[in-house]
């Protein structure tokens, strides 16, 4: 109600806007966070949705100023309930600023709804009343999702860290009510948000005061004057500001008001990757889930201010126009920040953050090293947590760790990783334990290389680590990415229709693509249709061509397109066909500046292909999958021509049919396949992830060889929608016969099997 009344009011009356300071308020968050749908579309009627209204008028950025100004107001009331507004003159600016508009806030509803002021203060009075002796919560949590619903948070990109996962994180650091001394220690958490891991922290001081193995007046003191964070939005700090003042009357109100109100300066509005942002350095313990998003879609301004951090830290060393360098996650950024500049030697640390960062072969090599500075300083990372299945966000399945570590010592492998499977129940807890209240899985993580400290990390039990070192070694085939379009799947894919004489009909297939064109039918040359695959078209070991493919390339040419001369001469009806499009393929976007020289050669080029895509045989696995998924393609039995993979597939080009089967054979063994999961970053499978398994060059006269061809050839016969018992069978002689190949235990391979099913 108070939100719909509030973004209404906003809505009609530009003069509201201006006394509220929405302008400003939009330049801010521009700088701080970019345009606030820039990580995705949000669709007509969520707002709608999410106040219960028929609005005509949508306007996303005022809606959630709304709320940011509402969540204001109840911020202030709660402090003001507690300290009185006299103690708000002393407090920091943002916080005095903060307080004029709650006034103003307040004024609006007073004047539009009057009962609706009385029942934000009955709240605060409840919620002061419910903190006394509670557990200590993050107030705010559940009213930010309750009024920016899921769809909308997605494409703002603002997600609490869940209060259950802040206070585990706590605990896994040693931070708990049962060690008394463990709660001596400064806390600081530079992207504190509305406090979560600050509120966590307070939470254990609470229960060691309940239990009487800390005084109140020490736990007091250990949460006004211990709990320090920072945040760049004005909104999170006053947030943060209020969490711990309610921790603290939580802790005891009584007699305490003096103390409690120094809490005003635990929280800095300050930029984290500002090193002089207060006196949150030095600190015993930093944690924290700083942003995670790709470096290109920081600000404009933010990535001004801060791009000589990346090598001034050392965790980029590389010219930052390296066309990889936009990929490079911030989050890695605001870590290697932190521990140099937050931390105090031999301190503690935690950091919520994407799985990426340690698994990407692509990316954060630099990051891996450990250390941070010119003159480098190492710090180790002790437990890595891995989350992924247990989805913490809510509503998001990105890819979620916890690392461990201490400063200014040396990272050692392999290190423990603590597998969490997915929460019991339908809800997270609010607090306590109880979401992990169950063991995780123990494995181990190792380097994908294990002389090089930059790469990849490997994730396993003992026991599959032991197999993966064993595969270990450079293979003596490539993989490659499959045929790209740049954009333009609706030209090049067609669809056969009849066949007359020399020349065939078809249809270009305009479903699912992402830049429409008109749907034509032309009658064209056979000379560059090819049999064609996507990735839904792969199954383990099975695939079945739908579509064609139209690719205006040679084995001889490769990038280089066939010259316009030569088209023209050669398959005229086939260049008619493609200039229809002219204007639409030459204006692709999705060439880099390499690739243009091929675009000019002709506007029908295509990518990613070299004498590889034309190989008759081919052994293509998913790069979307959550499973490694590969079968062995040959020839189309109708024209002979080669299937053309898509970019959605990954292929090792092979020069027999026997050669093919051996190394798909090989690819489908146990443990491959694990060595393959182990690397896995969500469930991209590109291409360098075989480059380390020691795949041998085919021999015709090795009897191994052959019989693993021979298998893998059977179970390819045998395979129809899944892999029966005949096909199991097969995949279990492979097994047996990589066990020859490598010198493997028959018994480890086999537990393996077991353990990733077929």
């Amino acid at each position: 109600m108070a939100i719909s009344i509030l973004y209404n009011q906003l809505l009609v009356n530009p003069a509201v806007r201006h006394t509220w300071g929405y302008s400003e308020w939009r330049t801010d968050i521009t700088v701080q966070r970019g345009a606030l749908d820039r990580k995705k579309a949000i669709k007509p009627g969520a707002i709608s949705r999410a106040t219960g209204c028929d609005l005509r008028n949508e306007d996303v950025p005022l809606y959630v100023f709304s709320i940011e100004r509402y969540l204001e107001l109840k911020a202030i009331l709660a402090i003001r309930g507690i300290l009185g507004s006299e103690n708000i003159a002393n407090a920091p600016k943002y916080l005095k600023q903060a307080s004029k508009r709650a006034d103003a806030t307040s004024a609006a509803l007073t004047e539009l709804a009057p009962s609706l002021i009385s029942s934000e203060i009955e709240w605060v009075s409840s919620i002061i009343s419910e903190s006394s002796g509670s557990p200590i919560r993050d107030h705010f949590q559940s009213i930010y999702h309750e009024l920016l619903p899921r769809e909308i948070r997605h494409a703002v990109g603002q997600f609490y860290t869940p209060q259950w996962l802040a206070r585990h994180t706590l605990r896994q650091l040693g931070y708990k009510s049962e060690d008394p001394d463990s709660l001596l220690r400064t806390i600081c958490d530079p992207t504190c948000g509305s406090g979560v891991f600050l509120v966590a922290a307070a939470e254990e001081v609470r229960q060691a005061v309940q239990n009487r193995s800390v005084t109140i007046e020490a736990g007091l003191e250990q949460v006004a004057h211990r709990l320090t964070g920072a945040d760049i939005g004005a909104l999170p700090c006053l947030l943060a500001t209020t969490n711990l003042i309610l921790a603290l009357s939580a802790i005891s109100i009584d007699n305490n008001i003096e103390l409690i109100s120094e809490a005003l300066h635990s929280i800095k509005c300050a930029d984290a990757l500002d090193a002089q942002s207060g006196d949150q350095v030095n600190a015993d313990v930093v944690v924290s889930n700083p942003p995670w998003t790709n470096w290109e879609y920081m600000p404009t301004e933010f990535r001004q201010k801060h791009i000589n951090l990346w090598p001034r830290l050392g965790i980029y060393k590389k010219s930052v126009k390296n066309a990889g360098f936009s990929k490079e996650d911030v989050s890695a950024l605001f870590v290697a920040h932190a521990i140099a500049h937050r931390l105090k030697p031999g301190g503690d640390f935690a950091f919520i953050l994407p799985e990426s960062l340690v698994k990407s072969a692509t990316n954060h090599a630099e990051f891996r090293r450990f250390e941070v500075g010119i003159l480098p300083r190492p710090y180790a990372i002790t437990l890595m947590e891995d989350f992924v299945a247990t989805k913490p966000f809510d509503g998001v399945s990105n890819r979620t760790i916890g690392i461990y570590g201490r400063s200014d010592s040396l990272t050692r492998y392999p290190i423990a990783v603590h597998k969490w499977g997915k929460l019991p129940g339908d809800k997270q807890p609010v607090t306590g334990n109880a979401g992990l209240s169950f063991d995780p899985v123990i494995q181990w993580a190792t380097l994908s290389k294990s002389d090089d400290v930059t790469s990849s990390w490997s994730t396993s039990s003992a026991s599959a680590s032991a197999l993966h070192r064993a595969v270990d070694g450079p293979n003596m085939y490539r993989g490659r990415t499959g045929l790209f379009t740049g954009g333009a799947n609706g030209v090049f894919h067609i669809r056969r229709l009849t066949t007359r004489g020399e020349y065939i009909t078809v249809e270009n297939v305009t479903e699912r693509a992402k830049r429409k064109v008109d749907t034509v039918r032309a009658v064209i040359e056979p000379t560059y249709i090819y049999p064609f695959l996507r990735g839904r078209d792969v199954s383990q070991w099975k695939y079945d061509s739908e579509i064609s493919t139209l690719l205006p390339h040679t084995k001889e040419t490769k990038m280089q397109p066939v010259d316009e001369e030569t088209m023209r001469e050669e398959a005229p009806l086939t260049y008619d066909y493609l200039s229809q499009f002219k204007s639409t393929l030459a204006d692709r976007r999705g060439f880099s500046k390499w690739e243009l020289p091929y675009l000019q050669t002709a506007f029908y080029a295509c990518q990613r292909v070299g004498e590889y895509t034309f190989s008759d045989w081919k052994v293509v696995w998913r790069y979307i999958s959550a499973r490694f998924t590969t079968a062995v393609i040959g020839p189309s039995k109708e024209d002979l021509k080669p299937h053309i993979p898509n970019e959605k597939l990954m292929l090792i080009a092979c020069g027999s049919k026997d050669e093919a089967f051996f190394v798909g054979g090989i690819l489908a063994s146990a443990p491959v396949i694990s060595h393959v999961h182990s690397r896995m970053v969500s469930t991209q499978i590109p291409p360098s992830i075989v480059q380390n398994i020691a795949i041998p060059q085919f021999n015709p006269r090795n009897s191994i060889h052959m019989e693993i061809a021979r298998f893998c050839e059977l179970g390819h016969q045998h395979t129809g929608k899944g892999l029966g018992p005949e096909a199991r069978l097969c995949a279990d002689e492979i097994d047996m016969l990589v066990c020859r190949l490598w010198g493997l235990s028959e018994i480890a391979v086999a537990a393996e099997r077991r353990s990733i099913g077929y």
